[in-house]
């Protein structure tokens, strides 16, 4: 049905026509899914969130099931849900320079010094506050992008 669409009608994105078929896309993943939880094939995965969502949705009231372990299933959802976000928001808030700081104070026990390249240019004040300083700077053919060399004498 989603193939037929897509061949018969000029899809564009954010337009209806899309949002068409990724919906018709989304009912027919939703069948398979039903489909692999009633033949019980063991073996046959689909992925873990889709299969609890669509566990929620084909043992309901609603689709005729007994909506046993609702509960279970929809606080498996919200507790996905809450992972990814918390990923998202580390990611976003970076690991990176806490990790960086521990390893700094280990090779300044050392004596030594640290030299370090950034192909994003926007985390060069960050590295500046660790103590690193910019030396030079390498350029990939045709200019773009270019990578900071930092250095950084042991404290």
């Amino acid at each position: 049905m989603a193939r037929a669409s897509a061949a018969a009608v000029d899809v564009h994105a954010n337009a209806a026509s899309g949002d068409v078929l990724i919906a018709l896309l989304a009912l027919a993943m939703g069948l398979r899914t039903a489909t692999v939880r009633r033949l019980a094939v063991p073996d046959l995965t689909t992925t873990v969130l889709t299969m609890t969502m669509t566990g929620l949705a084909a043992d309901s009231p609603l689709a005729g099931g007994s909506g046993e372990g609702s509960a279970r299933r929809a606080a498996a959802v919200v507790a996905m849900a809450a992972g990814a976000l918390a990923g998202a928001l580390l990611l976003k808030s970076s690991l990176v320079l806490p990790l960086l700081a521990e390893n700094l104070a280990r090779i300044d026990a050392l004596g030594l010094p640290t030299y370090l390249e950034s192909s994003n240019r926007a985390n060069d004040s960050r590295y500046e506050r660790l103590g690193y300083v910019q030396v030079g700077e390498l350029a990939a053919p045709g200019g773009e992008p270019t990578v900071g060399c930092l250095w950084r004498d042991p404290r």
